[in-house]
């Protein structure tokens, strides 16, 4: 399977950074101990309409890769920083990682990590109905979003859940420091069982 993280970059979002790159090999494992080969790929994303565009990254084989360490490593090159008003192009990110699908013979999935509501309008999504639109017509198959549960701004995410296979997972448990970091460690490996529960059941 391919998996996409689509991961917001702005200021408030140091912590959510680094702890992709500190579970993403025990996050790997638990899926390909359950028989997936599995790549992965990276869209780091802030606010467009403040002139911060959206980046692919690129890796040895292309969009994804199945090396790990070399996941790892682009993570890390991440910074968290702009981003102006609290709204982030997340369905401009959503939108170019559907675009991104290479091989629509694999299972393709994408883990959406932010703290902020979406931009409406962006620079290219009009709004939630588009972004559902698209998941409905694109090889997408399964979608996981982490963001603040309870944040109100941010329960336009749970109308695209509704339209594919996937989970929402909370993104901190407000307390900050080492214990919000753990959470968010222990919240990717979640992810990683969800995902292959799921899956094994597709």
């Amino acid at each position: 399977m391919d998996i996409m993280f689509a991961i917001d970059c702005t200021g408030s979002m140091g912590g959510e950074i680094e702890g992709v790159k500190n579970a993403v090999t025990e996050f790997a494992q638990i899926i390909e101990t359950d028989g997936i080969d599995m790549r992965l790929g990276l869209i780091e994303y802030r606010d467009r309409l403040e002139g911060e565009e959206q980046v692919l990254c690129d890796f040895d084989d292309g969009v994804f890769t199945r090396m790990i360490p070399e996941f790892r490593e682009r993570v890390s090159l991440l910074s968290a920083s702009g981003g102006g008003d609290e709204p982030e192009s997340t369905f401009d990110a959503i939108l170019l990682a559907m675009r991104s699908i290479e091989d629509v013979g694999r299972t393709n999935a994408l883990v959406v990590i932010t703290d902020a509501p979406p931009k409406i309008p962006d620079m290219e999504c009009s709004g939630v109905r588009e972004v559902v639109t698209n998941i409905r017509e694109m090889d997408l198959d399964q979608l996981y979003m982490v963001f603040p549960l309870d944040y109100s701004p941010c329960q336009v995410y749970y109308d695209l859940l509704s339209e594919i296979t996937g989970e929402a997972f909370e993104i901190r448990d407000g307390g900050g420091g080492a214990s919000g970091r753990d959470m968010f460690y222990q919240t990717l490996l979640e992810l990683g069982r969800s995902i292959t529960e799921y899956t094994r059941m597709g």
